[in-house]
Order: C-alpha cells, then structure tokens, then sequence
C-alpha cells in the first residue's frame, strides 16, 4: 500500500476538486462567516456542512433518529445552496454540535471501570431502537427488504471463505423469522455505527452523541450490534485483543438492555444474537465498493484479511 500523507487542508481541496461544483472554497468560506462557520454560533454550538447531490441528507430519516434517540442525536436542517445554476450545487446543512470526543481516541485515555458506561450506554441506545420499533410500525416494504436481505448474504455466501459459510447458512436459514410477523421489530439502523460516529464524555465514558445519519435504513433489529464488539475490544496489527473484563461488560450490556425493554423471551434473545451475527458479516465481510446500500462494508477487496470475521464470529 503506498504511503500518503493525510492533511485537513488537502482535503478540503481534493472535495472542491473532485465534486465538480460551481462554487469554491472560498464562496463556502464567505457564506459560512455570514451565518455560521465550520463550528460557530454564540456558544460554539452549531456546525455548518457542505454536502454533494450525491451525499444528502434525508430530512425524514433524520427526524425518525431524532424522535428515537432525543438526547443523542443532533437537530439538522437545510438552510440553502450554494453554486452556479448551471452547475451543479452544494447544499448547506445547520446542525447541533453534539459535545464529547469522537470514541475512536477518547476510549483509550477511559480508565477500565468507566470503559463499560459505553457498553450500558450502548445498551440504553439499542433499547431505544426496540422500544420505538415494537411500539410505532414504520411502513416498510418488507417484500423489498427481504429482498435486499437475501442478496447481501448470497453474495457473503459467493464470496467469503469456505470457514465462513457455516455461519452464513445458519443467518439464512433465520433470516424468514425475522419478517414473518410483527413479534421482531424492524427499525431505524445506523449504516455505519463506527466510533468515529459515536462520541463519548471523556471523563466518564457516558455516550453523548450518535452522530452521520446520512445513509441509515430500516433493517431488522441489532444488525448494527457489531458497535458492542467494537466496545469490547480492537483490532491491531496483532490481531484482535478482547479488552479486560470484556465478558462481563458484555453481560452488563445484555443485562441493561432486557431492563430497559422489559423482558425478551429465549427464542426472541437468540434472534436478536443472530442478527448481531448478521450484521457482523455484512460489515466486514461485504467489500466497501460491492454496491450494496443500507448498510456499510468495509472489507478491502484488495486483501484476504478476515480478522474481524475470524475474531468476532
């Protein structure tokens, strides 16, 4: 892999570039210091972001994470576009600036007690999602879902290793139970529930923000678990490493989450790990350009490193 180095303002430049927009950086500057800068507003509480036609956000599925998760997900709105009318534009997006760190580097500085307040705040996340999704039925094309469904874990089955595929068989062979009737929720889920989208109070662990919303869809409940493995643990260039006392923050997960929503039945908890298991292997067994929408991959199919199917499955 060649070397490149990464910088904030090559960046903004190769987006202006590549975007083909007619507008500049410049003319996003200006409109910012009119209204708003990258992160502005009296109390430094506001962020202003420029996206691609191609990149918009859904104001609808926005709404629906907001009405789910109040007190983690920020308030967007558009406020206007910028570009020549013969070219195509940028539109301008006012959003909260959500506080705390990004997880991804926050984490490391948690001493180890305060590293499970991510899992349980995890757990009230998900519960969120479960409660809204049994309590208020979004229309859904489950036809179309199912659908969708079955032609990501055809192509896993394509594609992945033959040590794989006993795993995939057994999510295929689950996958009608979760659509046969309304007893499993289908619900709003994050595309792409990284760490880098979820933010935490570092001096606590407390989770504060879940943020990018931009590609979520609806799918079955807890295809975006995988976000509780990556609690659990990291990957480095030694492989996979458990965090300590991982088991029983995972214990404290599920043991937060069935509180929050009640009671789960056996058959309905060994669905929901399932679905965990699911999206485990969308994630990191779909290659990031497979084509697929909804829900991120992120193999690179230039490799054949499996460590996170390897180590999570």
């Amino acid at each position: 892999m060649p070397y490149v180095v990464y910088s904030l303002d090559s960046a903004i430049e190769r987006f202006f570039a590549g975007a083909g927009v007619a507008s500049s950086r410049a003319e996003c500057d200006d409109i910012a210091r009119r209204s708003y800068t990258v992160v502005a507003g009296p109390h430094r509480d506001r962020i202003v972001q420029f996206r691609e036609q191609a990149a918009l956000l859904d104001a609808k599925v926005v709404a629906l994470a907001k009405d789910m998760h109040v007190e983690l997900v920020p308030r967007c709105s558009e406020i206007g576009r910028v570009g020549g009318e013969n070219g195509p534009q940028l539109v301008i997006y006012e959003m909260e600036k959500v506080p705390g760190d990004n997880c991804v580097t926050a984490r490391f500085n948690l001493a180890p007690e305060k590293r499970v307040n991510i899992v349980i705040s995890l757990a009230r996340f998900f519960a969120q999602a479960w409660k809204k999704g049994v309590a208020e039925r979004q229309p859904v094309d489950i036809v179309r879902l199912h659908s969708e469904c079955c032609a990501r874990l055809d192509y896993l089955a394509g594609t992945l290793p033959m040590r794989f595929l006993p795993v995939v068989a057994k999510v295929q062979a689950t996958l009608p139970q979760w659509f046969k009737d309304d007893s499993y929720p289908v619900v709003l889920t994050h595309a792409d529930l990284n760490e880098m989208n979820i933010l935490i109070d570092p001096s606590s662990g407390d989770i504060t923000g879940i943020v990018d919303w931009s590609e979520a869809s609806m799918q079955p409940f807890g295809f975006a678990l995988y976000a509780l493995d990556n609690a659990l643990g990291t990957m480095s260039n030694d492989g996979w490493r458990w965090y300590d006392h991982a088991e029983a923050m995972r214990e404290s997960f599920w043991d937060v989450f069935q509180a929050e929503i009640g009671s789960l039945s056996a058959s309905q908890l060994e669905l929901v790990k399932l679905a965990e298991t699911a999206g485990i292997l969308i994630r990191y067994g779909t290659a990031y350009d497979s084509g697929f929408s909804g829900l991120v991959g992120v193999r690179d199919t230039n490799g054949d490193d499996f460590g996170f199917l390897d180590a999570l499955l």
